[in-house]
């Protein structure tokens, strides 16, 4: 049971991870991550001639980023379905996981790829807050995953006594 439990929290981590990427979770401050970006933006303070190399390099990767946060948005909504299905079929939850895993490892990839240009176009101090920004939103991942976590735990505590 535990096993499960922690499988399904990392699904979830990934998903909420991979998906706030693709701008579908909001942040907490409301923001969806796309605006958290553009706050971090404004926070570099780019140059005119930055602004326009950050945004070249954010077009010419433009459809291939959204092909991939889509192939993840359809393997998490297979994965979902193979999850609630009645019939409890393994196999499928199986193979609709490693279908999420691979497309999550390839949205990953590319927005890794689109980043590491966009850092190239930055000096050492913005890319070093640029970081920080990245830091920053992997605690608050973390911490709604922790926040979940105790609350399943408080509930199935709850709900398990006397039980044998």
């Amino acid at each position: 049971m535990k096993r499960i439990l922690s499988l399904t929290f990392l699904v979830l981590a990934l998903c909420s991870g991979v998906l706030a990427l693709a701008g579908q979770v909001p942040d907490g401050d409301g923001l969806i991550p796309r605006e958290a970006f553009l706050r971090t933006l404004v926070r570099l303070d780019l140059t005119e001639a930055q602004k326009r190399d950050v945004a070249v390099v954010l077009k010419s990767h433009k459809a291939e980023a959204r092909a991939a946060f889509d192939r993840v948005r359809t393997a998490a909504e297979h994965f979902r379905k193979a999850t609630a299905s009645p019939a409890a079929d393994e196999a499928a939850v199986r193979q609709a996981f490693r279908g999420l895993a691979a497309a999550g490892e390839e949205a990953v990839v590319v927005k890794n790829r689109i980043m590491a240009e966009v850092r190239g176009k930055l000096t050492p101090e913005q890319q070093k807050l640029l970081l920080e920004s990245r830091d920053l939103i992997a605690e608050k991942v973390r911490e709604r995953v922790e926040t979940a976590r105790g609350i399943f735990e408080e509930w199935i505590e709850t709900h398990t006594v006397g039980a044998s």
